[in-house]
């Protein structure tokens, strides 16, 4: 087995934080400011488990002497069978950095005592050698926040994950909604099969609540509207980047109407988009109450 090991370095504000998020998202095992110095002990424990072929870290000022003990960390997991260490330098201009840590008012990690000027110019310095020794040089202080992700993964994507992860479920607004939604869809206004007592003690899963609930014009309709939205929506949230999509589908109880829009969703976007674009996941989670 052979082991993928991304290294990100660089000046605060250039990047690093959105970088290791983006390495997550296409499939690397991430793990945040790893002291240089344990980077080789960690290789060994992913190859001998043989859980991930691929992993990405941050290392940077936060560590103590990081551009020595991180220069002496990739001549030792150089050295490892199996490992392939790449370093990434994440670079952007003074004016750029500036900006950022004004927009975001965030303490520089090196302190805020002599200015945020100073304390760049100073991390730029102490982080000199690693800059010089890079595989991957990459100034961010041009690129938005999509083009930066966009070049990560044209470097590194293996095109084995879809680009957006959607996430469906249903729930019952008796229960409260779920926490992960970005999107909410109510559909209390279609007919509700709780009323009918040969549907009731069934759900959203069965043949006869399903077509109860997709009978009438306004469940067409709505179908309609809303796949069109979709339509739309989804190719854009993909080409600006966003990795996961939360869709909340609630009625009263959860058992019933939005388990049957739910189901239908999902049979949409797989349909409409393939399995190159997205992946879809249903969870009904209140079915069964």
């Amino acid at each position: 087995m052979s082991l993928d090991f991304v290294i990100i370095t660089g000046l605060s504000g250039a990047g690093k934080s959105t970088a290791l998020r983006t390495f997550e998202d296409i499939g690397f095992y991430c793990m945040d400011n790893l002291p240089p110095q344990l980077l080789p002990k960690f290789a060994e424990v992913i190859l001998s488990s043989k859980a991930y072929s691929r992993v990405a870290t941050v290392c940077d000022v936060r560590s103590q002497n990081v551009s020595d003990e991180l220069l002496a960390a990739l001549a030792e997991l150089s050295g490892h069978e199996g490992v392939q260490p790449l370093l990434i330098f994440l670079d952007a201009g003074l004016p750029v950095l500036l900006r950022r840590f004004s927009t975001t008012r965030r303490k520089h990690p090196l302190g805020a005592a002599e200015g945020l000027e100073r304390s760049i110019e100073r991390e730029r310095g102490l982080l000199l050698a690693l800059r010089e020794k890079a595989d991957i040089l990459l100034d961010t202080s041009d690129l938005s926040l999509r083009e930066f992700q966009e070049k990560l993964i044209d470097f590194f994507s293996t095109d084995e994950r879809p680009r957006l992860l959607v996430y469906l479920t249903s729930f019952g607004y008796k229960f409260g909604l779920p926490t992960s939604a970005d999107i909410v869809l109510d559909v209390r206004f279609l007919p509700n099969p709780f009323y009918d007592s040969a549907l009731t003690h069934q759900t959203g899963l069965d043949p006869g609540v399903r077509e109860f609930v997709l009978k009438t014009d306004d469940a067409r309709i709505f179908l309609e509207k809303t796949e069109d939205w979709f339509s739309f929506l989804i190719p854009k949230y993909v080409e600006e980047g966003k990795s996961h999509l939360g869709i909340s589908i609630g009625c009263t109880g959860g058992r019933h109407r939005s388990v049957v829009v739910a189901e239908r969703l999902k049979s949409f976007f797989e349909s409409r988009f393939g399995p190159g674009l997205l992946s879809v996941s249903v969870l009904h989670r209140d079915v069964g109450k």
